[in-house]
């Protein structure tokens, strides 16, 4: 598929495979192949934007660039005609409470195959902001009492931290613990199977309507959350892992507005 780019240097060839190369190995797992056909607007947007949610932006920013190169020469017809700017991603709406209790009703519906991930998805995301690889490498000895009957979770990784889960899903976190145990195989994980990218396939199973659970909107939510709390900066960086000044731009903007008496009030503080 690179070749049909016809790449002129060696440096444009790699550069080719290096964003074809994985996007075509989840694809194939994914999609059931990796033909013309799947290079699309919509597949390439959650290969970028859920499935490797982790990755820096400016990773994301240049995969983009290469697979709309390549989708709109093998396969026109799956791309708009003008293309979305190729910059920060806009920024995502939180969940408002009704949406939230949607969320918590959906992740404890009967039926779906392995419940414990279910609950675990939706309760990591919203209640912790916990993200994609770090909802899927969480076991059950990762979480802790607190006190007052709530749980914190301490995540793995280069961003090891500790995170109190929310009043309001701490309960569905519970729910996740016992069904780990009482699972024919007993393993900790709460996701199965070992995948960094598990937790992000899950979403499908929590869905409100036809829409399934978006992870960046729950880090959102989680975060909003904490805004409207009034929880400090220094501490939510602490329980949050790395934040931009435009992401919490983006997210004060969903807070209740703040007069110029009151913000003058509290700003006396120093």
């Amino acid at each position: 598929m690179a070749a049909a780019l016809r790449p002129e240097t060696a440096m444009t060839a790699r550069r080719l495979l290096w964003a074809l190369a994985p996007f075509g190995v989840w694809a194939d797992k994914t999609l059931g192949s990796f033909a013309a056909h799947s290079v699309n607007d919509r597949n390439v947007e959650v290969w970028i934007s859920a499935v490797n949610a982790h990755r820096p932006q400016g990773w994301r920013n240049a995969s983009r660039s290469v697979l709309r190169q390549v989708g709109r020469i093998v396969n026109p017809v799956g791309w708009p005609e003008t293309p979305d700017a190729v910059g920060r991603p806009p920024a995502c709406s939180p969940y408002d409470p009704d949406e939230e209790t949607l969320l918590r009703v959906a992740a404890g519906l009967p039926g779906v195959d392995d419940p414990a991930t279910t609950l675990w998805v939706a309760a990591a995301s919203c209640g912790a902001g916990l993200r994609g690889p770090e909802i899927s490498a969480a076991e059950t000895g990762d979480l802790s009492e607190i006190g007052d009957d709530r749980l914190a979770v301490r995540v793995r990784g280069r961003d090891s931290r500790i995170v109190p889960i929310r009043a309001c899903w701490t309960d569905t976190a519970h729910q996740a613990v016992r069904l780990v145990s009482e699972r024919a195989n007993p393993c900790p994980r709460f996701v199965i199977p070992k995948d960094r990218n598990a937790a992000a396939r899950a979403t499908n199973r929590v869905s409100i309507g036809d829409t399934a659970l978006s992870l960046r909107r729950a880090r959102a939510t989680w975060l909003t959350a904490h805004l409207v709390a009034g929880t400090p900066l220094p501490v939510l960086r602490a329980v949050a892992g790395p934040l931009s000044a435009a992401t919490l731009d983006d997210l004060l903007a969903a807070t209740p507005a703040v007069t110029a008496e009151h913000a003058v009030a509290e700003a006396l503080r120093t």
